[in-house]
């Protein structure tokens, strides 16, 4: 029964190649353009959610307002991390993270290599933080000033193997063992870094890093519960006002001067960064949370429009064939049969739609890659909820599109 309903739909369809081929094809172009508009947007709501609990990562930032000034930038100073680390409140690990502006060619092995992008960051980097190991050190990755980590591709251009820790490079003259050797940083961070150098080898050359000074550090902290982050919040804020309430007492014209300055320490969920923080000093240029609404109802209105154009022309069609279901019932066709056929036709036109929506998609690919600065690829769509999102588009249009007309029709 099944073989002869999709015979006969295979024979109708065939018959009508205009009507066939413009349901197919105005179908596919729907969902491709919608696809391609949700993975970039599931993309970018996946940002930095590779980490393990990334819920519980917070980065540091401080707010001043003051009369018609605001200043609220990424980074802080040193002496953030050193207050959270010595505030004796359990719970909680604390890392800073400096770009290196200019990062040093890299010599081992009789080779040579440049990087493109380097950072600076604490021991306990590894701890808030889970960039996929390779290989590594069982612990103390970043303890002393002359440890590095490199990324598989700087190994694999130095030595030609992956499997390096414990072995030596240099930069800038100086002699670095490497420590751990980590996969490529994922797209979905919003730090991005070939080499990680310790902090203690900026100590060397800047013994006060860890008070008051430049706002240069990136300052993050994982928290192990909620409890422990308000505990966190409070001591800050309150170290935060001493110190405004000291800059205000050391004279009358200070008191005046400072008397409008509201300071705020803000804890920026590490999911957040890429789409919900526009600090200044950003890490890198990141996303933005309204433009992925808006992105989300284009896609949402062009399948919903492709979705009623191809239901409408499946309803229309569907009607001029009274005589044809008039002489199946004459020939002893059933009510279950002909409203069997109708949906069958209609799941082989639907299916038809989505196969030549993935062949656009991935076509469309390379180009649409290039306009928005990222890598996407077909296996994105075999993810478990874009598998979903197919599969129910598939199984709905089915209904929509045949359902009515085999109700009518078999009556």
């Amino acid at each position: 029964m099944l073989v002869n309903f999709i015979k006969t739909s295979y024979r109708f369809l065939r018959k009508n190649k205009v009507y066939t081929l413009i349901n197919i094809l105005g179908l596919a172009l729907g969902l491709a353009t919608s696809s391609l508009i949700f993975l970039y947007v599931a993309d970018e709501l996946k940002f930095d959610r590779f980490h393990r609990d990334y819920e519980n990562i917070y980065r540091v930032q401080e707010k001043y307002q003051w009369d018609d000034y605001n200043q609220f930038w990424a980074t802080c100073d040193g002496s953030v991390a050193s207050k959270i680390a010595y505030s004796g409140i359990e719970g909680q690990v604390v890392s800073r993270v400096m770009s290196y502006f200019n990062p040093p060619f890299l010599f081992a092995n009789a080779r040579s290599t440049n990087i493109e992008k380097a950072i600076f960051a604490d021991s306990t980097f590894l701890q808030v933080f889970s960039f996929p190991l390779i290989d590594s050190l069982s612990s103390g990755m970043l303890n002393h000033s002359h440890q590095v980590l490199i990324s598989e591709s700087i190994a694999e251009s130095l030595f030609g193997d992956s499997k390096v820790v414990g072995r030596e490079l240099e930069a800038d003259g100086e002699i670095y063992t490497i420590s751990a050797v980590f996969q490529e940083v994922p797209s979905q961070s919003h730090m991005d870094f070939d080499v990680v150098f310790p902090l203690e080898l900026l100590r060397e050359y800047f013994l006060e890093m860890d008070s008051t000074g430049p706002l240069v550090f990136y300052t993050y902290v994982k928290f192990d519960t909620p409890l422990v982050k308000e505990k966190t919040y409070r001591f800050l804020q309150q170290d935060l006002d001493n110190e405004v309430a000291k800059l205000a007492s050391k004279s009358k014209e200070d008191h005046e001067r400072y008397a409008n300055l509201q300071a705020d320490v803000v804890f920026v969920p590490l999911k957040d960064v890429h789409l919900k923080s526009h600090a200044e000093k950003e890490y890198q240029t990141n996303g933005n949370y309204e433009y992925i609404i808006i992105y989300l109802t284009i896609a949402i209105f062009i399948l919903v429009l492709a979705s009623i154009n191809y239901v409408n022309l499946a309803t229309a069609s569907s009607i001029k064939r009274a005589r044809e279901v008039g002489l199946r019932k004459v020939m002893g066709a059933n009510r279950n049969s002909i409203f069997f056929h109708f949906l069958s036709e209609a799941f082989i036109l639907v299916l038809s739609s989505a196969v030549t929506a993935l062949v656009l998609i991935e076509l469309s690919f390379p180009t649409f890659n290039e306009f928005i600065g990222k890598a996407l690829n077909l296996n994105m769509i075999w993810s478990s909820n874009m598998l979903y999102y197919f599969m129910a588009t598939v199984l709905v249009l089915t209904l929509l599109s045949g359902l009515y007309p085999s109700i009518v029709m078999s009556k």
